[in-house]
């Protein structure tokens, strides 16, 4: 078990994962049915503020990639999920973080 920043699991399930092609019609809409039903429950968790979790777990995750590639994974683990998540990244324009 670890502590992490509030969306890092997200970006680890689908962001790492996911193509741009596969994001496109399946990631927002997973974040917001996540966010409606913390709400559901109870759980103050404002949409923008999901967003800007996600970007900043985005930009994060990253060096988890790198870490991979550098620790010992095989290429076909960590360039994948590197590709994804460099993806991931411009297309929620983190950078702008």
């Amino acid at each position: 078990t670890s502590v992490n920043l509030p969306a890092y699991d997200l970006v680890y399930m689908l962001a790492a994962f996911w193509t741009r092609a596969q994001r496109a019609s399946r990631e927002e809409p997973t974040l917001r049915r996540y966010q409606q039903e913390l709400s559901r429950l109870g759980v103050h968790y404002p949409w923008e503020l999901l967003v800007d979790d996600y970007r900043l777990s985005l930009a994060y995750m990253l060096f988890d990639a790198v870490w991979n590639g550098v620790s010992g994974s095989s290429r076909a683990y960590w360039r994948p999920k590197l590709g994804c998540l460099v993806d991931a990244y411009h297309d929620w324009e983190c950078e702008a973080l």
